[in-house]
């Protein structure tokens, strides 16, 4: 090999190891929640193989609590909550998820693409290839009400919003195409990019216009901004134990899949009778042990095929008698209440 060749090569080595993305992975909660995010961090950290940084954005967390985080390399974002307290006009008793907006702040342009995820995830396997995606990334949103599951499974951007004022919803409906697919921001695939000087602001606008009309507080604001922007996300990175109970006859333990969503009131960790209790306990317990100086690798890693494989999967086991698709939704939806009469019936399903 010749001198240039040689010093051409180690040039463009060069520049690509100074032009290495950075990214980061955000996990919102309050001072309630301090265990929950504990847990999604444990199960990356653990299972994912993720190089990046790791992130908690809270408003009222304490030092003390926040200081378990730090002292593991874990960044802190604490900001003010004032302004949402103030748009909500102090209505709304869950402020926090409002938080999600500050991700769209210029501070968090210091990293190339932001990974968000709810606190109540539990992380598989690699999240590599999200970082593959470009723009604003979030996947469509599945509806926990029956009828819209018996259609399809999801809802329409008319199901965000309540018809409470006719004439504001009139120009909602003029400006917008209500029956678009909205999108869960429960995990967002964010290439900072997008966020430009006003992007925060104009947020904040959209929900002053329209936000009393809100039926799931942030999440409709941010599926009117992204409007038409928005490029979806495999449904495998939003796998719901619960919900996807309902419509398809799966075992979640034999897929091969990145990322299980709790979404709605069923939680992992609120029964030992549940069957990921043992799993997030045990993912909750390790996250002492995380020492971000010696990252372990992906249990597995996702490709293109598998997230081909997991449609087919489902495809071929949805369940289209819509009279068991009724008695599954209402052994879900009455578990808390009825767990005791329900629980060997629901074993067969979860």
């Amino acid at each position: 090999m010749s001198i240039r060749i040689y010093i051409n090569k180690l040039i463009k080595l060069i520049n690509t190891m100074g032009n290495k993305d950075k990214n980061i992975i955000v996990v919102l909660a309050d001072k309630y929640y301090v265990d929950q995010v504990k847990q999604v961090f444990s199960s990356v950290y653990y299972n994912s193989g993720w190089k990046g940084d790791y992130m908690i954005m809270t408003s009222d967390m304490d030092d003390q609590s926040l200081h378990e985080f730090k002292e593991k390399g874990i960044l802190i974002y604490k900001y003010n909550d004032e302004i949402y307290k103030q748009i909500t006009q102090n209505k709304d008793n869950w402020i926090t998820v409002f938080g999600k907006f500050e991700l769209f702040k210029e501070f968090f342009k210091q990293w190339d693409k932001i990974i968000f995820l709810d606190g109540d995830i539990i992380v598989k396997s690699s999240l590599d290839e999200l970082l593959k995606l470009d723009g604003f990334n979030a996947p469509n949103a599945p509806s926990a009400l029956l009828n819209e599951i018996i259609r399809n499974n999801y809802i329409k951007l008319k199901g965000e919003f309540r018809n409470t004022d006719y004439k504001l919803y009139d120009k909602l409906n003029n400006n917008y195409d209500l029956n678009e697919i909205p999108f869960n921001p429960g995990i967002m695939v964010i290439e900072t990019n997008i966020i430009k000087h006003n992007t925060y602001q104009d947020i904040i606008s959209l929900y002053k216009e329209y936000g009393i009309l809100n039926k799931f507080r942030e999440e409709s604001t941010l599926n009117l901004y992204f409007y038409k922007k928005r490029k979806n996300i495999s449904s495998m990175y939003n796998t719901l134990p619960v919900l996807n109970q309902i419509s398809y006859k799966i075992k979640i333990e034999e897929m091969k899949v990145p990322i299980l969503h709790f979404m709605g009131y069923v939680k992992p960790w609120h029964a030992k009778t549940s069957k990921y209790y043992n799993e997030w306990k045990d993912n909750l317990n390790k996250f002492e042990y995380i020492d971000l100086n010696n990252r372990p690798k992906a249990i597995t890693n996702i490709t293109l095929q598998d997230i081909k494989n997991y449609k087919d999967y489902l495809n071929k086991n949805k369940i289209n008698n819509k009279l068991i698709i009724i008695w599954r939704y209402f052994i879900l939806k009455y578990l808390p209440d009825k767990k005791n009469i329900y629980i060997k019936k629901l074993k067969n399903l979860l």
